[in-house]
């Protein structure tokens, strides 16, 4: 199996946070929220104002599937491997968001794009999460249907 991604970082999470949250702001960000599941983050709600109105999006962290990759990788199981496996979550998730905003930022696509799957309904769920619940049925195309 070949390395993980940004598997060897030492960044404090705190620091990775903290540059993520920068960067939202830096690109129009009026409000950020952490969400938090057993005392641990695991995702960040922010909204941005496009034209007249706001749009609220939701960036979950899914630190799981990294812990289970590192289990995967060693056998032996230590008890710094959560906190590990946190870190590394929110570092992808840094880089990733660093690559969207150069992509924003050289008008390459728009903020809306890059964020569509996480722009939440009234209800809090995400275009990403509907879609899923429908098994994407309004992206299907028949052969032979309507468009």
């Amino acid at each position: 199996m070949s390395a993980l991604f940004v598997e060897s970082t030492k960044v404090p999470l705190d620091r990775t946070l903290s540059l993520i949250h920068s960067m939202l702001a830096e690109h129009g960000a009026q409000a950020i929220m952490s969400e938090y599941e057993e005392n641990q983050i695991n995702g960040l709600a922010f909204r941005i104002k496009l034209g007249e109105t706001f749009i609220a999006f939701r960036l979950p962290c899914r630190w799981r599937s990294i812990l289970a990759l590192l289990k995967y990788k060693s056998d032996r199981y230590g008890p710094d491997d959560e906190a590990r496996a946190r870190r590394i979550a929110w570092r992808q998730i840094y880089w990733w968001l660093k690559a969207q905003l150069a992509l924003v930022d050289t008008e390459m696509v728009q903020l809306t794009e890059v964020f569509l799957p996480y722009a939440q309904y009234r209800t809090g769920e995400t275009v990403f999460e509907r879609l899923r619940k429908t098994a994407y049925q309004q992206l299907t195309h028949q052969p032979g249907g309507e468009e």
